[in-house]
């Protein structure tokens, strides 16, 4: 909103030109109603035709792209028909290449007409409160598919982009982390954490090096430096494929959600069918306190709070009896209007947990997901050793009731925990589930550090020393037993106690480096410098102990190579408010499991 209202045209309005990716940067900190608020008459995608306006003047958010920069300068290189505005405002959401200014510079019509060209550090997207991606979903692809575009540093691009981008966090952050990664296995195999923590590590003291006077990074206290951790997707293949029963997570997994909108039909009060597209998010009232209870304590805890709501705004008529359905809901939003918005929101996740329940069902999830606990726990939910897990697996896969994808899951869940599966095995449970095309597809788990032969390693998260765990708020329902190793590392880091051998330090923290300051780049000023809107790494995880003695908690942030799952997510969330400490969590992508599938395939 900075920018936004940096912007101050005589005329009092301007139009706002974005880009594919600069949009959701943007949607992520504000509203259109906070964007109209600041003078901005339209929203505009630079990459599609548009209308020109000559009297008004425009601010340019986008990406330093070939693409975003060509037309730029189209807008104001038009020699026959004039500039399409009367003047430009160009903001960058990050640096952008001598080559790309060197074209803006050489493009006369709109140099005259450049009022101001500014470069941010925003090269991420906050999704939650302590969440954020980089928007980068083919990491997974050019990182560890042996299909991926041909070029002896496809890799090692990819990687020089999340360090770049992660970079920009730190900048915005003001924080100047101590660097960590889980160490590979073996030097030179599945190491992206590895090389994109050095990158990271060398792009801050680059940084450093080329601003000069002015305060970059926050002043911290001793032992309050914030930490930065990355992991490595293949370093457990598992999480992502499990069937977890978060709401949040199992909305994203067995409803069709895009981009965080959600749409759906019901029959209005007039019994007219309407269809209606809603966004998950923290703007919604009810989200934050839901997404992360497991499915029946979300269903339990809509209709007691709406049960509430009702009795306290004196709704006599509905409080005397059950409201649990959406035409009750109906009624009451009648009888109600001031409260509609809000009764939107009860309405909606009425809707949605009922749906979720109806997907548990009508797919026969219940039978799946008891195989997958068992087979991930190594027990079943008394805690007894199954015998001849392949028998039960397989009673699965043969079932008619099972759809094609959750097979394929529970198959490669299977491959993953027993560490490697022989030809003999493996080939007459394909035969089984009837998925023999996808042999190629659970092969590729190779291409995830997953051993295909018989006692060969695990994945190195699940092989962690010491630590404390932590015990989930949802344990006592089978099916939700199995917890993600991360949520042990994460809860092992801000104990203090993570392994350094598994887990070294780019640069072991110094006094020197935790009382370091230095200038940000184009010499913007620590007032000037862009904040991050939601995404801003609150002190704390909800008690009020710091708060209290004014003591700023540590800050750690979990950055997971090649896509994190919302059940980790989640996780970050539990181990902060167990733990009272700041944890962040992002990723190159969010994905689902149907998506994290789909990524395996190809």
């Amino acid at each position: 909103m900075a920018v936004i209202k940096e912007v101050e045209p005589e005329s009092g309005w301007k139009v706002l030109l974005v880009d594919h990716t600069s949009v959701r940067i943007m949607s992520a900190a504000c509203r259109m109603f906070d964007v109209t608020e600041e003078g901005v008459t339209l929203v505009e995608n630079i990459e599609i035709s548009r209308q020109p306006m000559p009297d008004m003047e425009a601010l340019y958010f986008i990406t330093p792209t070939v693409e975003s920069v060509k037309q730029l300068c189209s807008d104001f290189g038009r020699e026959k028909q004039g500039p399409m505005y009367d003047a430009a405002h160009v903001y960058f959401t990050s640096h952008v290449s001598d080559e790309l200014l060197y074209k803006i510079k050489t493009t006369e019509g709109l140099i005259s007409r450049l009022k101001s060209l500014k470069e941010l550090n925003l090269e991420f997207i906050s999704l939650e409160s302590r969440a954020f991606t980089l928007e980068l979903p083919d990491a997974f692809h050019h990182i560890y598919s042996p299909s991926a575009p041909i070029g002896a540093n496809r890799k090692q691009e990819m990687e020089r982009r999340i360090a770049d981008k992660l970079l920009t966090l730190c900048v915005t952050l003001g924080q100047r982390p101590a660097v960590r990664y889980k160490k590979p296995m073996r030097e030179g195999y599945y190491d992206s954490a590895q090389e994109v923590a050095k990158l990271v590590e060398e792009g801050m003291d680059s940084v450093e090096r080329m601003a000069v006077g002015i305060q970059l990074w926050d002043t911290v206290g001793a032992g309050q430096q914030c930490t930065l951790l990355l992991v490595d997707r293949c370093d457990d293949p598992l999480t992502p494929l499990m069937h977890d029963y978060g709401y949040q997570a199992m909305v994203y997994d067995v409803m069709d959600i895009r981009q965080d909108r959600y749409k759906y039909s019901y029959r209005n009060d007039k019994g007219e069918q309407v269809t209606k597209e809603v966004v998950l998010n923290e703007l919604d009232a009810l989200w934050p306190r839901l997404r992360h209870l497991h499915i029946a304590d979300a269903m339990s805890t809509v209709s007691d709070d709406f049960k509430r709501f009702m009795s306290e705004s004196k709704a006599t008529g509905l409080v005397k009896r059950e409201v649990s359905d959406i035409k009750e809901m109906a009624a009451a939003i009648k009888g109600m209007p001031q409260y509609k918005e809000l009764m939107g929101k009860f309405s909606l996740h009425m809707d949605l947990t009922k749906r979720c329940m109806d997907e548990y069902q009508q797919k026969n999830l219940e039978k799946v997901s008891e195989q997958e606990q068992n087979l991930a726990m190594g027990a079943d939910a008394q805690g007894k050793s199954v015998k001849n897990q392949a028998a039960a697996v397989r009673e699965v896969l043969e079932s008619n009731e099972v759809s094609e994808d959750d097979k394929l899951r529970l198959l490669m869940v299977y491959v993953i925990s027993q560490d490697g599966v022989t030809e003999a095995t493996l080939e007459p449970l394909l035969e089984a589930a009837r998925l023999t095309r996808h042999l190629s597809t659970v092969r590729n788990l190779e291409h995830l550090n997953v051993s295909l032969q018989k006692k060969g390693p695990k994945p190195s998260m699940f092989k962690l020393k010491g630590g404390s765990k932590t015990k989930p708020s949802d344990a006592s329902y089978d099916l939700a037993r199995y917890r993600p190793p991360l949520e042990n590392v994460i809860m092992t880091l801000v104990d203090g106690k993570l392994d350094k051998d598994q887990f070294p330090y780019v640069t072991a923290p110094s006094k020197d480096k935790q009382a370091a300051a230095a200038a940000p780049l184009l010499g913007q000023s620590v007032r000037s410098r862009p904040r991050a809107n939601r995404f801003e790494l609150p002190t704390g995880g909800g008690d009020d102990d710091d708060a209290a003695s004014g003591r700023e908690a540590p800050k750690f942030i979990v950055f997971v190579v090649g896509g994190v799952s919302h059940a980790e997510i989640a996780s970050a969330y539990h181990v902060s408010k167990v733990s009272g400490h700041s944890v962040a969590i992002g990723s190159t992508d969010v994905v689902s499991p149907v998506r994290f599938l789909r990524s395996i395939e190809h």
